[in-house]
């Protein structure tokens, strides 16, 4: 998978992060959603944050991640057994 398609693949999933972030920063997020141009003040942030918080995320979405990728990615049939979580 390029960089592009994993980044395409990631901005598909954009409400299961929300749902996975902790400290209950998906219902803020959400919300600042709602505002206009409050996103695009927080986007210098998200280098930052999503680094930090994606250890945390991602065993709340790396089943829909492996499903997502299995639609994308031409694999072997013994593959997507071993894949899953």
């Amino acid at each position: 998978m390029t960089p592009r398609g994993f980044a395409e693949l990631m901005g598909s999933m954009w409400p299961e992060l929300i749902d996975a972030m902790p400290f209950g920063m998906g219902p803020m997020m959400e919300g600042d959603g709602q505002v206009p141009g409050a996103l695009d003040l927080m986007k210098p942030v998200f280098p930052t944050l999503f680094p930090r918080l994606l250890p945390l995320m991602m065993p709340k979405v790396m089943s829909t991640m492996l499903e997502r990728i299995a639609e994308r990615v031409p694999m072997p049939d013994y593959m997507p057994s071993r894949c899953r979580p």
